[in-house]
C-alpha cells in the first residue's frame, strides 16, 4: 500500500479494535505528517514482519494512545523525517489528532502499557526511536 498526500497520511488506523494482526505487508506513506500505523484504545494486536516506510517533515512509524498488550515484532522501519513538529505548525498545518506527531519510530502516548517491542530493524533519522510520553 503506497499513500501520498500533501498534509497527513495514515497507513492503517485502529480505533477501539482488538486482536488484529498486520503481518507481511508493505505500507508506505509520504506527506508532511505521517502515521504509518495508529492505535487508539486498541489492545492485543500483532504487528509482525512488515516493511513500514514514511517520508515527510514529521513521521511517526507506529503511534499508540490508550493501547496496551500489543506486539510489535520483526518489522523493518524506514522512517525519514525532514523537519520537526514545529515546522508543521509554522507552516499552518497544526494537527488535532490525540496522538501528537513527535517524529519517532514508535510513540507510546497516554495509557499505553505492557506493549512488547522486539527484533525490529530500524533505519531512521527521527528525533526519537522509541518515545514514551510522560504524564505528571
Amino acid at each position: 500500500m503506497d499513500i501520498t498526500e500533501n498534509v497527513y497520511t495514515y497507513g492503517a488506523t485502529f480505533e477501539k479494535s482488538q486482536q488484529n494482526t498486520i503481518k507481511n505487508n508493505n505500507i508506505e506513506s509520504n506527506a508532511n505528517g505521517n502515521y504509518i500505523i495508529e492505535f487508539y484504545s486498541s489492545n492485543e494486536n500483532v504487528i509482525e514482519n512488515n516493511y513500514l516506510k514514511s517520508e515527510g517533515l514529521v513521521s511517526d512509524g507506529i503511534g499508540l494512545y490508550d493501547s496496551s498488550n500489543n506486539n510489535i515484532i520483526g518489522n523493518f522501519f524506514d522512517i525519514l523525517g525532514k523537519g520537526s513538529p514545529e515546522d508543521m505548525y509554522r507552516a499552518g498545518e497544526g494537527h488535532a489528532d490525540v496522538i501528537d506527531l513527535v517524529d519517532a519510530v514508535i510513540y507510546f502516548s497516554q495509557g499505553s502499557n505492557n506493549n512488547n517491542v522486539a527484533s525490529n530493524k530500524i533505519t531512521s533519522n527521527t528525533r526519537n526511536f522509541i518515545y514514551q510520553k510522560s504524564f505528571f
